[in-house]
């Protein structure tokens, strides 16, 4: 393995740069939302969860693209700060439903901005062109 290989793996390899990418961008968000108490991952859950009945444990899962045990992991700190409330779902007792309080709509509706703002910082970073092929694309990879 010579240097010129690991440049070139360095500047193309989808894995790498997408997951340095992510922990800056992720920087970025969290920083943004500290002043809320949240961070971009558990703003991403509260936005996911934005829906007039809530979702089930799997169905966020699903959605956010990780396993059940992590979204229940991650959803206990947002129960505990009153953002959520987790109960037995009414069609299929197995399941718990996740649903937005009104204090949970509340920091959705502070952090809307910051994400605006810190979303439109990084998409000028990017252009605007180069942001709407990376975010397609990334849409091809995660089948969204």
């Amino acid at each position: 393995m010579n240097f010129e290989t690991r440049l070139l793996v360095n500047r193309s390899c989808f894995g790498l740069n997408i997951q340095r990418a992510a922990r800056v961008t992720a920087r970025k968000f969290d920083e943004a939302f500290r002043p809320l108490g949240i961070n971009h991952w558990q703003f991403a859950m509260l936005m996911a969860l934005n829906v007039p009945s809530g979702l089930i444990i799997s169905e966020l899962a699903h959605l956010l693209v990780v396993d059940r045990t992590t979204i229940t992991a991650n959803l206990k700190p947002l129960e505990r700060a009153g953002f959520l409330t987790i109960r037995v779902d009414e069609d299929n007792i197995r399941s718990k439903r996740i649903q937005l309080t009104q204090k949970g709509l509340d920091v959705l509706d502070a952090a809307l901005p910051i994400w605006a703002d810190v979303n439109s910082e990084i998409a000028g970073a990017v252009g605007e062109q180069a942001s709407e092929t990376l975010l397609s694309g990334l849409a091809v990879v995660t089948n969204a």
